[in-house]
């Protein structure tokens, strides 16, 4: 009796048929050997490494820093400020020779008179009074660009977070795929078996064994391919991580691989790692969490709360300004022979005329706030649209799922009635291509749905702006590593 579907624990040399060469190992082959001596990482794992070691990460959190910094730069704005300076001269004058008569001798010595050495040291402060309401303005606009920069960097980590996880999941599917090939190849390969005894028999055509042949060779190029996608997702993962794409990769298994008998009992579809994070939710309830918890959404308001600010500021600069300024000098403080004087004055400016200036600002400033308001309404829309197509995704992806895992089992069946009909005669090689191929095609489309339901699932959350419950623990689980290694 021929074996219909072998484990893939016994796939190890998946073509042993004699008089069929060994293609050689590929360099994803030997990454895939050298991955099953790697340790295990979890998709947890995966994610601390992923906020770890990007350098997009620590490039928001600069950027964010630097906006904060500019919050202080405009508070100055207001703050008295105090200069102190200083200098030292040396003056030395030249004079003409006199006679005993008292005249001018042009030809004469010279004289040096009034030599000597004069220092300065002053203190000066101004001290702003009245701003028309441009340092208030200018610091709300500042403030509320360092939250454009929070929420840009907050995005930057569900970003990263998703990747990991969803490059995790690739890498599963990849696996799962590679599982499916290695098994087709096991199989074609005992079919081209059978077929060379029948055909020495005398009880099969030689076109038995030629497509016999033809199906093993296509076995083989897609089990090549398989494994080049395997190292393709691993290599992605790893840039995610911030580490070499060639790192070895051996990843915890959330499924029960589809080519090793019956259907899947823990889908990653149905793994906590992948649920959504909301069930059972309204389009509008999710389109009103999408607005309060996507950070690109936030950011977005921010950035026309900054831009209004900027309306105040350029109505702030046709207001009049008032200061008061305090001085102080010292003359020749080493030899303190000198004396001291102090100023106290108030300055009052206002602009009378500036051409238009002025004018065409606050112009400018209302026009960019009002971009930023559409900018956002746009931004909206956007979210609303790809929440809509999402929702359908999962859906699809649901009802998909309920079907493929039972046509596996019928495939399978099929192929082994098919062989045993092969053997005795009963049917034709092309019987046996039609139920491997419909095998291979079952098991493809069911590994897919599964992982698809996953990643419709993971895109719905991370649009809305939220990250599945073991997502969050492992990015606040890292949150406070990092702040713990900054308390140190």
């Amino acid at each position: 009796m021929v074996q219909p579907v072998l484990a893939q624990s016994a796939i190890s040399s998946p073509q042993t048929v004699p008089g069929i060469p060994v293609p050689p190992a590929t360099v994803a082959d030997k990454r895939q050997l050298a991955s099953e001596e790697a340790p295990i990482l979890t998709v947890q794992e995966a994610i601390a490494l992923a906020l770890q070691n990007n350098p997009q990460r620590a490039a928001a959190r600069a950027g964010l820093a630097a906006a904060q910094a500019r919050i202080g730069q405009a508070k100055s704005q207001g703050g008295p400020q105090i200069g102190l300076n200083g200098g030292a001269t040396y003056d030395k004058q030249f004079g003409g020779g006199t006679t005993a008569g008292g005249g001018g001798n042009p030809g004469g010595d010279f004289n040096f008179n009034n030599q000597g050495l004069n220092e300065t040291l002053g203190v000066n402060a101004a001290i702003p009074i009245y701003s028309g309401g441009r340092v208030k303005a200018g610091t709300r606009a500042a403030e509320a660009l360092a939250r454009v920069q929070a929420q840009q960097t907050l995005q930057v980590e569900q970003d990263l977070v998703y990747d990991a996880a969803v490059g995790y999941l690739a890498v599963l599917r990849a696996q799962e795929l590679h599982e499916v090939e290695k098994s087709n190849l096991a199989v074609s390969s005992e079919r081209l078996r059978v077929a060379r005894v029948r055909f020495d028999a005398g009880a099969a055509a030689r076109l038995d064994v030629l497509r016999a042949e033809s199906t093993l060779s296509d076995a083989q190029v897609r089990r090549i391919n398989a494994s080049n996608n395997v190292a393709r997702s691993k290599a992605n993962l790893n840039t995610v991580m911030g580490r070499p794409p060639e790192t070895p990769l051996r990843l915890v298994s959330l499924v029960s691989p589809v080519a090793a008998g019956a259907a899947a009992t823990a889908a990653p579809a149905d793994s906590s790692s992948f649920a959504l994070p909301v069930q059972n939710v309204a389009p509008q309830a999710l389109r009103d969490l999408a607005n309060s918890k996507r950070p690109t959404l936030v950011a977005a308001q921010e950035q026309v709360n900054a831009a209004e600010a900027n309306v105040d500021v350029a109505k702030a600069a046709r207001k009049p300004s008032l200061s008061a300024s305090l001085g102080g000098i010292l003359r020749n403080p080493v030899t303190f022979l000198g004396r001291f004087a102090a100023t106290l004055g108030l300055s009052l400016a206002q602009t009378l005329f500036d051409s238009g200036r002025s004018k065409s600002q606050i112009v400018e400033a209302q026009a960019l706030a009002e971009q930023s308001r559409r900018g956002l309404d746009l931004q909206r829309q956007q979210v609303a649209f790809t929440l809509d197509q999402q929702i359908l995704a999962v859906d699809a992806a649901q009802q998909k799922l309920e079907s493929t895992d039972a046509a596996i089992v019928t495939a399978r069946e099929a192929l082994r009635a098919a062989q045993i009909g092969y053997q005795a005669g009963a049917r034709t090689s092309v019987d046996v291509s039609d139920a491997q191929s419909a095998l291979l095609t079952a098991q493809t489309e069911a590994i897919n749905a599964r992982f698809d339901l996953a990643n419709a699932r993971a895109q719905l959350a991370s649009s809305i702006g939220m990250l599945s419950k073991d997502w969050q623990i492992a990015y606040e689980a890292q949150l406070r590593e990092e702040i713990g290694r900054l308390k140190q």
